[in-house]
């Protein structure tokens, strides 16, 4: 529990965070627009490509937990403004570069993005009222829209300017959000050091690694089927891209903005009652989902019948756009869960989180493709993602079994006790 007083009103800071990070991951979006011109200038196989699109979410994942660990230790305004700042040369670099390990350095060079995330965690906890935390965290995490939003603007910059400018015209975002950030007043000047024993002992906590495996499966799954959505509805549903991409924000727009509705009912309902009924809410959606279609053939009296199972568009967008509204909310919840239990440390414990959710984000669109190789079915990437809530919602189920046994007996395996 936190002993210092906090102000009930929530503060002006936290917006501004929110539009922070939805410039930083603006920057993922224009960078997956701008990479399908990299592929055609420079002919790159698939491979390639695959590579390209993920350098960002893979150094992402290596750069969000120091970040956070800094911002909890030295100050999460300064570590935020300077995480933002770090996106000017990658940004610049993408309008010059040449060949394509130029790009791909370039594009790793936005994974800092992720520590913006994780940085603007521990500064929102930091200003946030402890009753309305998680509709602060969660306001701060729609932020990820940003990516969407920029799904529509850099293709109007690249047709107007050339591709190569789209990377400038996120510059102005970039130096005003942090130019609003550092005149802001430093509402988290709290900061906490941790011995290196602490630290050794504060990873050892189950618990921590469990709200990373649930971030992986909010977020990272997310993020892999927004990337992944528009080839799967042209290969299924004959749609055109720009058809595709309409559909695909149906899922993708719910999974971002939801997240402060979702912190509001953790708030209100518990972190932990809400992320049950999001986890099964999308069990049942993803077995929907991941249902492929099917041919009966029932031998009739007079001859056979055949059935054919497949899901229409119109069901399809339907469970897409609850799946994705159930992430958003499970990721205001799950911020939710985890200030409960690391409220002094959620710039660390936030980036743990964040780390898990971007490698899965890498690494899910590549065994995507090697089990549509494997199986032929193209709603195998549905059935991986189901596997993965599976794996959490078990998870969940044994966490709350373990509570119960200490409520009962409170000697019960106590050096587990956070």
């Amino acid at each position: 529990m936190i002993s210092e007083p906090f102000d009930e009103s929530l503060p002006a800071t936290i917006p501004l965070a929110a539009l922070a990070l939805a410039v930083a991951f603006a920057s993922w979006g224009m960078f997956a627009v701008m990479a399908v011109s990299i592929q055609q200038a420079l002919a790159l196989s698939h491979s390639q490509f695959g590579l390209l699109l993920a350098s960002p979410m893979l150094t992402g994942s290596a750069l969000s937990f120091p970040v956070g660990y800094l911002a909890d230790t030295r100050g999460a305004k300064m570590v935020l403004i300077v995480s933002l700042l770090a996106l000017v040369p990658a940004l610049v670099g993408l309008s010059i570069a040449q060949g394509y390990n130029q790009f791909l350095l370039t594009g790793a060079g936005l994974g800092i993005a992720c520590g913006v995330f994780s940085a603007g965690l521990s500064y929102t906890a930091a200003s946030a009222p402890r009753r309305h935390a998680g509709f602060a965290l969660g306001l701060f995490g729609a932020g990820i829209f940003g990516a969407g939003i920029s799904y529509y603007t850099a293709p109007l910059v690249a047709d107007a300017f050339g591709w190569r400018a789209t990377p400038l015209w996120s510059l102005m975002p970039v130096l005003f959000a942090a130019l609003f950030l550092g005149l802001m007043g430093d509402s988290s000047a709290r900061v906490h050091t941790v011995s290196a024993r602490g630290f050794h002992r504060f990873l050892k906590r189950t618990r921590l690694w469990r709200f990373a495996l649930y971030f992986s499966f909010l977020f990272g799954s997310y993020i892999a089927l927004v990337f992944w959505l528009p080839g799967f509805l042209q290969g299924s549903y004959d749609l055109n891209l720009h058809q595709a991409a309409m559909v695909a924000t149906l899922f993708a727009l719910p999974g971002s903005l939801m997240a402060f509705f979702g912190g509001w009912l953790a708030d209100h309902s518990g972190a932990k009652q809400v992320s049950w009924t999001v986890f099964w809410i999308c069990f049942v959606c993803l077995f929907l989902l991941s249902y492929p279609p099917t041919t009966l053939i029932i031998q009739g009296i007079d001859h056979p019948i055949h059935i054919r199972i497949n899901l229409p568009l119109p069901a399809f967008i339907l469970l897409t756009l609850v799946t994705g509204t159930a992430m958003g909310l499970g990721k205001g919840s799950v911020m939710r869960l985890a200030y409960n239990h690391y409220p002094r440390h959620m710039g660390t414990v936030g980036g743990l989180m964040l780390a898990f959710g971007s490698l899965t984000a890498a690494v899910l669109p590549l065994l995507f493709g090697v089990a549509n190789d494997i199986t032929g079915i193209r709603s195998a990437a549905f059935m991986l993602v189901f596997g993965l809530l599976a794996l959490c919602m078990v998870s969940l189920f044994f966490a709350e079994r373990h509570s119960r046994d200490q409520q009962l007996n409170p000697r019960y395996d106590r050096h587990l006790t956070i």
